[in-house]
């Protein structure tokens, strides 16, 4: 039911994690709380919307347990967007391989046939679930999913039918965090 969070979420963490050495792990109860996930799971696009304007929960750091005090743990999770821009985009399937080169790609596919062991493959039928493609070759898509077997391949070719990209940009307004963060990293 996480999954749309989940996905979205190490899409930030990764690239985070790439372009800034910053490993902090986040929290996906938070952004499913305020994106009002139910049991059908929610909007890929509205899940990236609500933390493009809250901001992500660092894991760990929930002041109640089983229960989000929504005024303090979003003054908290604003921490995130004041350090970071983060957006994302649409995209088609055909530029598919130009976008993978730069970010983590959210899709919508169906969950899980398995064709063989590790292996598995497009069964044309509705997508119930939001993962994560990092890698591609010529014979595999390479997905990071929330469910165990966390990496999994996926047979070629595969349609997927709803894309997102994702991008993360650290505000240059906070001159005072490259200052912290030079004092931590001694």
């Amino acid at each position: 039911m996480q999954c749309t969070a989940h996905a979205t979420i190490d899409a930030i963490q990764i690239l985070l994690g790439y372009k800034y050495q910053d490993f902090t792990e986040y929290e996906e109860s938070f952004t499913s709380f305020l994106a009002k996930t139910s049991n059908e799971g929610n909007n890929p696009r509205w899940v990236a919307q609500i933390i493009k304007q809250y901001g992500l929960y660092p894991r760990g750091a929930l002041s109640h347990e089983n229960r989000i005090s929504e005024k303090g743990d979003r003054a908290i999770a604003k921490h995130f967007t004041r350090n970071y821009e983060f957006d994302f985009k649409e995209i088609k399937q055909e530029n598919f391989a130009k976008e993978l080169a730069t970010s983590p790609i959210g899709v919508a596919l169906h969950a899980w046939v398995e064709e063989e062991e590790g292996i598995y493959g497009d069964v044309g039928v509705t997508p119930n679930h939001w993962t994560l493609i990092v890698d591609e070759d010529m014979d595999y898509y390479y997905c990071w999913d929330s469910i165990e077997p966390n990496l999994k391949r996926l047979r070629k070719p595969f349609k997927f039918v709803y894309l997102l990209r994702y991008a993360v940009q650290r505000r240059r307004n906070m001159w005072w965090y490259d200052i912290l963060n030079a004092i931590r990293n001694k």
